[in-house]
Order: C-alpha cells, then sequence, then structure tokens
C-alpha cells in the first residue's frame, strides 16, 4: 500500500509541476491541454518502463526538486512497482 501511495503522489506531482518546465511562455498557443497531458503521462509510463531515474527527475521544476522530500525514493518505488 505504501507503494502505491508513493506512485500515486509521484504521478499526481508530476502532472502538477510538469507543466512550470517548459523553457517558453508560447507553449500553450502551440497545443491543446490534452494533447500535453498526453504527453506527459506518455513520458511518465515510458520512463518507468525503463527505470529512467534521471528522466523522471527532469520532467520536475527546479522548485519542486529543491521541496521534494525523499523524492529519489519515491521514485525508485515507482520504478519497483
Amino acid at each position: 500500500m505504501k507503494r502505491l501511495n508513493a506512485v500515486i503522489s509521484a504521478v499526481v506531482f508530476l502532472f502538477f509541476t510538469g507543466c512550470s518546465s517548459y523553457p517558453h511562455q508560447s507553449w500553450l498557443e502551440d497545443r491543446s491541454f490534452d494533447k500535453i497531458a498526453d504527453d506527459r503521462a506518455s513520458e511518465i509510463v515510458t520512463a518507468l518502463e525503463n527505470g529512467d531515474q534521471a528522466a523522471i527527475r527532469s520532467m520536475f521544476s527546479n522548485q519542486a526538486l529543491n521541496e521534494a522530500e525523499e523524492l529519489d525514493d519515491s521514485i525508485l518505488s515507482a520504478i519497483e512497482y
């Protein structure tokens, strides 16, 4: 149950903080919210399947990385799950 909570928390956290990592302000004009969410979900699933902890970390903003507690442990739990 603890792992499931870690996975759910990591995914929710990625969805809420992932948009702040886009490098330019006009990203809303380029694609719809649905396309952005689909792309992000696909990136998350691919990174989890490949066990790529660095790819998952790169999806977080700098602020989220600084504020997150035990992020590496949560990522590893999600990958193992």
